[in-house]
């Protein structure tokens, strides 16, 4: 149903001649950044199904919903109301790669960092996150090429993700008879 080409494949690169602690730094900027893109996605979903002509309603539901976990769930939940069986199995899909896309973002997000008294770089990353198996989870991640890798894998996920929402929300749109979402506008 995706009448316009392809976007450019995008890639993720690290600068050359980067300390590890500015790699893991500049990769935990570069994760934020496309999850940040990726929900702006979910988010042209969420105004696909809500937006009313004129008003502000889309967004005032929008920023009413105080959590991604939320507001993935209610546009699951909307999008049962409104497009295929099809459609709604994509919109899982891609729901679900976002929340362990998520977990690792918000692993950086809400983490506490503490620098090497001695040389002032980055030494270790300390985080605590829920689990449904164990309860609270503590872990402290020593910033090295093993955390940056860890941190690159989250980010190759993330990059094909965001091309299969923006498919999954041109079909929506199309299945619906509206016109692509123009985001410059």
């Amino acid at each position: 149903m995706n009448q316009q080409p392809p976007p450019p494949k995008e890639i993720f690169s690290m600068p050359n001649n980067l300390e590890i602690d500015d790699q893991v730094i500049y990769a935990i900027g570069a994760l934020v950044v496309m999850w940040a893109t990726a929900e702006s996605l979910f988010w042209g979903l969420f105004n696909t199904f809500t937006a009313k002509e004129g008003t502000e309603t889309s967004a005032v539901l929008w920023l009413s919903v105080k959590n991604t976990s939320s507001r993935i769930e209610l546009i699951r939940n909307l999008a049962r109301q409104h497009v295929s069986d099809d459609l709604c199995k994509r919109i899982n899909e891609c729901a679900r790669d976002f929340e362990s896309v998520s977990r690792l973002r918000n692993i950086f997000c809400h983490a506490y960092y503490r620098g090497d008294p001695v040389s002032q770089r980055l030494a270790t990353v300390m985080s605590s996150a829920t689990s449904a198996k164990n309860g609270i989870v503590h872990e402290t991640m020593t910033a090295d090429a093993d955390l940056v890798a860890r941190i690159v894998k989250g980010i190759e996920t993330i990059l094909p993700l965001k091309q299969r929402i923006a498919e999954v929300l041109d079909d929506v749109r199309a299945s619906l008879s509206l016109p692509p979402l123009k985001w410059n506008e």
